[in-house]
């Protein structure tokens, strides 16, 4: 009997440290080259699951008193809190009186064809500007019919597919800039809105997405996405001086990656970094409601029923004159694949 339980804790303390190899391949590979491989790319985007067995390799250690796994345990708890501890610790968000802009973004999947679902979620966060992405014909057509009146302005930019932008507003919307250089990816839409007399620069923007039906191309897609990203920080850093900011949009990308890292260069902040819970993921859900059936496009896989919610890839981006007080994911039932981010801002008053 002591021989199995040898033999068993032989093994556990084996697989522990064959888990900590793979971390440690993970890391220096994503250190040395980020994602300039498209594949690599593609598996930093999950990267934070090779995490979830990391609680109980670190039992397993101070379990058996075994002081080298006791300490590789510490050194990789130390690597997830750098890349996502800040999601997870106790925010000190101002309790501010001043007026808050509420802003949403959300892909309402221009392939869908459950449009009910997607006006719901819009009409019950109540926000203040909303950001679409994929917005078709259609679509723009029923913002319109039962928006009327509480979105009053409204700019669209719709197309067929997945092509299409809009935003709808409480407040007086003007077109800003009709052709801003640069590889946008699916598209953008800058525009100027009086929020009561205080001008702010809208970019509402759509990045090449990853098509796993083309997966040869994912080197390509990889550049073309952090080309869209560049044209985004040329624009903030090179027009927009110290004006009041909001970018927002489906960058179809995660945080670890260089189109991400380009943007926040900028000074651009991340309203679910400073003021979310949790990891924030956005997609993949499923666009028809009650069900877990995924959407994969256009790959030869179709679609699947497969855990929602896998990565965060919408984003409400600002410039460092507002202050994120709140930040939240909005609650779906399918017509689209994507939830909407929504955050409130306030301009910031330093203290």
């Amino acid at each position: 009997m002591e021989k199995r339980s040898n033999w068993l804790k032989n093994l556990v303390l084996l697989l522990s440290w064959l888990y900590f190899f793979v971390l440690l391949v993970w890391l220096l590979l994503y250190l040395f080259t980020g994602d300039d491989n498209g594949f690599l790319g593609l598996f930093n985007a999950f990267a934070v699951y090779l995490f979830v067995p990391l609680p109980l390799v670190l039992l397993v250690a101070l379990g058996t008193r075994n002081l080298p796994l006791i300490g590789g345990s510490v050194i990789f708890v130390a690597v997830f809190f750098t890349f996502w501890g800040n999601l997870f610790l106790p925010r000190s968000l101002p309790q501010d009186e001043a007026m808050a802009l509420r802003v949403m973004t959300y892909n309402i999947f221009g392939r869908g064809r459950a449009l009910q679902p997607v006006l719901d979620t819009i009409a019950l966060e109540q926000a203040d500007v909303v950001f679409l992405q994929e917005v078709t014909f259609e679509a723009a057509d029923a913002l319109q019919t039962d928006f009327g009146e509480t979105y009053p302005y409204q700019l669209m930019r719709a197309r067929a597919g997945a092509g299409g932008l809009g935003v709808i507003s409480k407040y007086p919307l003007t077109i800003q800039d009709g052709s801003p250089p640069g590889d946008w990816g699916k598209g953008v839409q800058i525009l100027s809105m009086d929020w009561d007399g205080i001008t702010i620069t809208l970019i509402n923007f759509h990045f090449e997405t990853t098509n796993l039906g083309r997966l040869m191309r994912i080197d390509e897609q990889f550049r073309e996405r952090e080309g869209n990203a560049q044209a985004l920080a040329d624009y903030v850093t090179g027009y927009l001086g110290d004006q009041l900011v909001i970018a927002a949009g489906d960058a179809n990308t995660v945080h670890l990656s260089k189109a991400y890292q380009s943007i926040t260069a900028t000074g651009l902040r991340d309203a679910w970094w400073e003021a979310g819970s949790g990891l924030g993921n956005t997609f993949p859900g499923s666009p028809f409601p009650n069900t877990n059936r995924v959407s994969l496009g256009r790959s030869p896989l179709g679609s699947l029923a497969l855990p929602e919610w896998l990565v965060r890839i919408d984003y409400i981006f600002y410039s460092p004159n507002w202050q994120a007080v709140e930040a939240h994911v909005a609650d779906v039932n399918g017509g689209s694949d994507h939830r909407g981010v929504v955050t409130e801002l306030i301009i910031f008053q330093e203290q």
